[in-house]
């Protein structure tokens, strides 16, 4: 599963599953990017932050495998 990422303004970017639900979003800072994810996207409470990327599009696709993998596990 791939997102569908849109750029709404600024160095941010979402991501949302093909029925528009939202997954992740990219955002940047100072030169580096973080990928927040939703707590449906991750199957916890609360959300998750990791950081570290240095371009957005890096950040995507590590947030296209992190919630692949995920929801691949919780499909079982």
């Amino acid at each position: 599963m791939g997102l569908v990422w849109s750029e709404p303004g600024g160095y941010v970017r979402e991501g949302r599953d093909e029925t528009g639900r939202f997954y992740a979003q990219v955002q940047g800072h100072n030169g580096r990017y973080g990928i927040y994810f939703a707590p449906w996207a991750r199957g916890r409470d609360g959300g998750l932050w990791l950081d570290g990327f240095t371009t957005p599009e890096e950040a995507m696709s590590a947030a296209d495998r992190f919630v692949a993998a995920h929801l691949e596990i919780a499909d079982g």
